[in-house]
């Protein structure tokens, strides 16, 4: 197994905010070396339940943390739309 990035209390990053269908917010933050080290995830709206939010926060908690362990942070082609189940 790696080892994890361990981030500092105090650090420089950069915060890029993506509004993702006007009711759910993006934040990707990119500290020194160029990479994505954590990942945010907020929800708004009538239709957002705390299980829903609570859910959108275990994913961007997990990814955060495969992301400090050096997984790859690569865009995914493939639309969900697209996807037959």
């Amino acid at each position: 197994m790696s080892n994890r990035l361990a981030l500092p209390a105090r650090r420089n990053h950069i915060t890029q905010k993506v509004r993702i269908a006007g009711q759910r917010t993006l934040y990707i933050t990119v500290h020194d070396n160029a990479r994505p080290a954590e990942i945010f995830l907020r929800l708004k709206g009538s239709d957002c339940s705390s299980e829903l939010i609570g859910l959108y926060d275990v994913i961007a908690r997990l990814t955060s943390i495969a992301l400090q362990y050096g997984a790859p942070a690569r865009k995914d082609r493939r639309s969900p739309r697209r996807r037959q189940i």
